[in-house]
């Protein structure tokens, strides 16, 4: 049981750092797209509402860009703005 419990968490590890990649290699494609000069770009590695998309932020020349990017295992593609959430 314990190795069934370990094998779980290190897949879950496994696909949370493939959303990242994924969503971070979309990001470099998106600014090169948009022609940003220099972008650093970080993408967080959860999909908290399970629409195939995570949250990424670039830094560009003092700019900062809220985007959203496919994450793996998805049959998106690409970036996009960021959906609106309405607060309770």
């Amino acid at each position: 049981m314990k190795h069934l419990i370990l094998l779980l968490a290190l897949s879950g590890c496994a696909i949370t750092g493939a959303h990242k990649e994924e969503a971070e290699k979309q990001a470099h494609l998106w600014a090169n797209k948009m022609e940003l000069k220099d972008p650093k770009i970080h993408c967080v590695s959860d999909d908290s509402d399970g629409d195939g998309y995570v949250s990424c932020t670039i830094l560009s020349q003092d700019k900062i860009h809220s985007i959203e990017c496919t994450g793996a295992f998805t049959l998106n593609d690409g970036c996009r703005a960021p959906k609106l959430r309405l607060r309770n």
